[in-house]
């Protein structure tokens, strides 16, 4: 509203002195004004709107008469006229990009490896992605989190990339605002992976300062597949009491009826994700819009950030906006709920408990669980810590896959939620501070999306 009163004033200004055309503005104001009201989509007054097309015009006239000047100049001077073509063809480009309010960055993408030994991620240098190619997406109107259509290709221009060893550099030219960069061909020749996404909320506009570095840590193929455990296709039991039945079945908010669903092949993390593998994410922050996890630095929580445990303070968005960017995507409920209970055949072997209560099996197993239930009143409280995501692995479920339940209770995709009716957003497994009954298989919570804090975490799947 307040450049809107200021370029208002000045044409009612200019209105009132006689709309000369010499007391319009300078040409470096008028386009700093026209990329601001772009920038902030505002509608232009008709008013404003005449005080700025004179003045272009003014400037415009202008540097007609200046090229004209030195086009007869350089034809008595016998110098090429191909000088002159050459500074009409930039300022086109320049008219352009400022109508277009197009900016200009260098992209410094920094492919890696993971190591699932070290637990880290490792250069991979830009020799390991030879086909890699970008395309350019504009967010989603309904949802800044989600890329929408591909920008049309008269308003992107990226350069030829250049290797320089760890690193590749590529230049891109796009509208200002929120885009999304799909990455695709991450991988050696013939080597394939679904695609990489990695948003940049505010990608900058037109402007004539220099060109900025934009650092962009990209996963391999490798990378993105690193630790994943392969879920065969065939049906499982979903939903039910549970084996043994738990008294939190037919609460309609926790629990669904039993049923058996056949379900496609999908692969998913061994472990929640860790703040180790989350870093080359969270490097780019500034980037992506998304703000870095706050640990607390109280007894309970001085190990939160160390590398090998779980990312927590992690909101839905958040969360699938890093599975998006390794090429992967949130569990659905069914496809959680398998890879604890498993399939009715395990490897061509009857699963000995496909309603079983806990991964593991149908025994109470305390040790193999970081759950704590809390004191009696009046009683000293346990301490409630978070472990590395590679600890109690006797719970592990029957394909191997650790900690489904408890230590952190774990995002589930909104499009994979089997009660979309409900407005809340589900997690599973529970955490170390949840009621015993809650770190089961057969539980399901509800949180604003938006909700973060030290017991929410996630883990992701891939086709």
């Amino acid at each position: 509203r307040r450049l809107l009163e200021e370029l208002a004033e000045a044409a009612r200004l200019w209105a009132r002195r006689g709309k000369r055309v010499d007391e319009t503005w300078a040409e470096k104001d008028l386009e700093t004004a026209r990329h601001r009201a772009a920038k902030l989509a505002l509608a232009l007054p008709p008013a404003v709107e005449e005080f700025f097309a004179v003045g272009e015009q003014r400037h415009r006239a202008a540097r007609r008469r200046q090229w004209a000047r030195a086009a007869i100049g350089l034809v008595l001077a016998g110098v090429a006229a191909g000088v002159i073509a050459l500074l009409l063809v930039q300022s086109r480009d320049r008219d352009r990009q400022i109508a277009l309010n197009a900016g200009t960055v260098d992209l410094v993408l920094v492919p890696f490896d993971w190591s699932v030994a070290g637990h880290a991620a490792i250069p991979a240098g830009a020799a390991a992605m030879p086909g890699l190619a970008i395309t350019a997406y504009a967010a989603r109107a309904d949802d800044a989190n989600a890329p929408g259509e591909p920008l049309p290709a008269q308003l992107v221009q990226l350069g030829a990339p250049r290797d320089l060893g760890t690193m590749r550099l590529q230049r891109l030219t796009a509208p200002g605002g929120s885009v999304f960069l799909r990455l695709d061909g991450r991988g050696a020749p013939g080597e394939r992976c679904a695609p990489s996404w990695i948003r940049i909320q505010a990608f900058p506009g037109y402007r004539r300062s220099e060109l900025g570095a934009m650092p962009l840590w990209v996963p391999t193929c490798r990378a993105s597949r690193a630790d994943l455990i392969d879920i065969e296709a065939g049906p499982f039991v979903y939903g039910g009491p549970g084996e043994p039945a738990s008294e939190m079945y037919r609460d309609p908010d926790y629990t669904e009826p039993e049923r058996v669903v056949n379900l496609d092949a999908f692969a998913i993390d061994r472990t929640e994700t860790s703040n180790a593998a989350f870093e080359p994410f969270r490097r780019m922050a500034r980037t992506t819009g998304y703000p870095v996890p706050i640990y607390g630095n109280d007894a309970e929580r001085l190990h939160d950030g160390d590398p090998a445990w779980p990312v927590t303070d992690i909101d839905v968005f958040e969360a699938s906006a890093f599975c998006a960017y390794m090429g992967k995507r949130l569990p659905s409920d069914f496809q959680w709920t398998k890879a604890a209970r498993g399939g009715l055949f395990i490897h061509g072997v009857a699963n000995p408990h496909p309603r079983r209560l806990w991964p593991w099996g149908i025994e109470d197993r305390r040790a193999c669980v970081n759950q704590v239930d809390p004191a009696e009143p009046g009683k000293p409280q346990p301490v409630m810590r978070i472990a590395p995501v590679d600890d109690f692995r006797c719970g592990a479920s029957p394909y191997g896959i650790e900690q489904l339940v408890g230590n952190v209770q774990e995002w589930i995709a909104r499009d994979g939620q089997t009660d979309r009716e409900n407005p809340l957003y589900a997690l599973r497994g529970g955490s170390v501070d949840s009621p015993r009954p809650q770190t089961s298989t057969i539980f399901r919570n509800h949180r604003e999306p938006r909700a973060a804090d030290y017991s929410i975490g996630f883990r992701c799947v891939a086709d």
